[in-house]
């Protein structure tokens, strides 16, 4: 797979990064890379069309330059901006190259194109949300696992039975070489999305920190793939997506039992009451 560098100018205002990187993940977006007043987004070169570039200039709403990364090391480009990161009080997100530290949950994750490292406030939030759930899942669905991350943690902190899908290859990949270094057992992964759960039975634990329109869509699903009192976990929206999000959650019947934020991004939390 190649790549596109993009590089959009960032305005002064706080929350104009966050909406910006909101809409640029609904385009297709995989990751990003802040620097001094520039956002770097990075693309599949098959997506960047004549159309594609029309609309990035409609929803960026700022000026933008971008050029062709497929020569570019992508190991050596991630290694350098990854650094290690301590998540509440017991758990510690490191690449195998950082220095180990004695904690009860040591994570391991080779930084490459998938999304989530536990840099990003919605990784962040749905960690914290797994250290505070009162029940023990014995069943988890992960989708849209990007890194692995929350399987390789819902297994570490519960040995919990986990499925972890995703859509895009690369994200496969990198999931199951991070579960690898983890030596993770109960994880199984599977390319594709939600649809390839139709008959897999109940889970006690979804979660999903996808974009907005993924998670409108998928919703009922979500709904359907639950044990009566399981526990939903979302994120990957902002504030303005919220209500949205949680009027069809209640018109499914899901009861909100949680809500965090954190520059302006959410996680949620429902249970399926029985």
């Amino acid at each position: 797979m190649n790549w596109v560098e993009f590089v959009f100018k960032l305005r002064d205002e706080d929350s104009f990064k966050d909406i910006l990187i909101a809409r640029l993940s609904l385009l297709g977006f995989d990751s990003f890379d802040e620097t001094d007043k520039k956002l770097k987004g990075y693309i599949d070169e098959k997506k960047v069309t004549d159309f594609f570039l029309e609309e990035l200039k409609i929803i960026s709403k700022t000026s933008f330059t971008f050029s062709s990364l497929e020569n570019k090391n992508w190991n050596e480009l991630w290694e350098s901006n990854f650094h290690p990161i301590m998540i509440g009080e017991n758990c510690f997100v490191r690449a195998p190259f950082h220095e180990k530290k004695e904690v009860k949950y040591d994570v391991l994750i080779s930084p490459k194109m998938a999304f989530g490292t536990g840099h990003h406030e919605t990784t962040r939030m749905m960690i914290l949300e797994l250290f505070n759930l009162q029940d023990v899942p014995k069943k988890v669905l992960d989708v849209g696992c990007g890194t692995g991350i929350l399987s390789i943690l819902s297994e570490k902190i519960w040995s919990a039975k986990v499925i972890a899908i995703d859509t895009d290859n690369w994200a496969i990949e990198n999931s199951l070489e991070n579960l690898k270094i983890n030596k993770c057992v109960n994880t199984k992964l599977i390319h594709g999305g939600i649809e390839t759960q139709e008959e897999s039975g109940k889970y006690d634990l979804i979660l999903a920190n996808i974009n907005t329109n993924v998670l409108v869509k998928d919703l009922k699903s979500y709904f359907n793939l639950l044990q009566l009192n399981g526990v939903l976990i979302l994120s990957g929206f902002l504030f303005e997506d919220f209500f949205k999000i949680n009027k069809q959650a209640t018109k499914l019947g899901l009861i909100l039992i949680n809500q965090n934020e954190e520059k302006k991004w959410q996680c949620v939390v429902f249970r399926k009451n029985g």
